[in-house]
């Protein structure tokens, strides 16, 4: 999606997609995240901004679960992210439209 290697992003803080004007938040998000003691419910979704390695930017939405034991102790992060590139485009044409 981005067009990175792996051995471009293993260990890259900031992350390469990461438009800088972004890194503060972030980081804050990561850190809350970090810090708070996740449960089923924890789970998150936003919207941003992800840059391809040429520097192309794109709207991107974020999804954050958990992943808990079966006993309920958190053993990880899971994340998905899907590139809203050509819903953008839709919704602009069908603006463009009326």
């Amino acid at each position: 999606m981005v067009g990175f290697e792996p051995d471009e992003l293993i260990d890259r803080e900031p992350p390469p997609y990461g438009p800088p004007e972004q890194f503060d938040a972030y980081r804050s998000r990561q850190a809350s995240r970090l810090a708070s003691t996740p449960t089923a419910q924890s789970r998150e979704a936003f919207e941003t901004t992800f840059m391809r390695k040429k520097g192309e930017r794109f709207p991107a939405m974020i999804f954050e679960a958990p992943l808990l034991s079966s006993s309920g102790r958190h053993n990880g992060w899971i994340t998905a992210v899907l590139d809203l590139s050509a819903q953008c485009r839709v919704e602009e044409s069908s603006r463009q439209q009326q």
